[in-house]
């Protein structure tokens, strides 16, 4: 994770955001907004060490994309629909990735754009190592190209989408119910991508934190339910044997 300021000035972090990402004139709070409640720890990375490279890494990596036109809005767009992606570390993931990406496909910078970034970003070792090999992007979109479907733990009854898995035998479910620790929801959210389950359902409080998932939450649906009642009415729909 990224380090934190001691005695950090959340109000200087947004401030600092605003600018970098949507200029002087900043017309889209609403996008700033959504990047904040998205990724809440951003307001404490430390701007000079952790945040800054990070933004940087990805304007730089979009700039032939855009060929230089318009590259700060549209990593304000990227970035607002998948803050998480701030979490990781350009000098131990991001950068080493990209550059392995780049040598793998002869990947001139105007081929990398979001679907690219965001899977060098979020995929597993292992999953990453699949994806190179099968030529990196092609085939295998996490999103279309200037859209997103990121994984969304604040949305009341919505399922979060991930692109379909092919898979043999029945489907597995997994409830995850009474959340208490971040790190422990990360496990289960890991290993249910490692047997490959299908969906991960969510009951109780909408807002939770999730650590340790070393990016298998986007290998894996997950939907909210405020109930086991809905819970059980959601999986009895599908024909899954409780």
């Amino acid at each position: 994770g990224k380090g934190k300021r001691i005695g950090y000035d959340p109000i200087g972090t947004l401030t600092w955001l605003e600018k970098k990402l949507w200029g002087p004139d900043c017309q889209d709070r609403e996008g700033l907004a959504a990047l904040v409640v998205g990724h809440p720890p951003v307001l404490g990375y430390d701007v000079d060490k952790d945040l800054g490279p990070t933004v940087d890494f990805y304007v730089s990596a979009l700039t032939g994309v855009s060929n230089g036109n318009n590259t700060g809005s549209r990593v304000a767009a990227f970035l607002s629909r998948t803050p998480g992606l701030l979490e990781y570390s350009v000098a131990k993931r991001l950068a080493p990735r990209l550059a392995r990406f780049q040598t793998a496909r002869g990947a001139a910078a105007g081929q990398v754009d979001e679907v690219c970034l965001r899977a060098i970003a979020t995929k597993t070792d292992s999953k990453f190592e699949e994806w190179l090999l099968k030529g990196g992007a092609g085939g295998d979109h996490m999103l279309e190209s200037g859209r997103s479907s990121e994984h969304r733990t604040d949305v009341e009854g919505e399922c979060m989408r991930t692109p379909p898995r092919s898979r043999n035998g029945p489907s597995c479910f997994v409830v995850v119910s009474n959340l208490q620790s971040g790190g422990n929801i990360g496990n289960i959210v890991r290993s249910a991508s490692i047997f490959g389950c299908k969906q991960i359902v969510v009951v109780g409080q909408k807002r939770y934190r999730l650590t340790g998932d070393h990016g298998s939450r986007f290998d894996v649906d997950r939907c909210h339910l405020y109930t086991h009642q809905d819970a059980k009415d959601l999986l009895h729909s599908k024909g899954v044997r409780i």
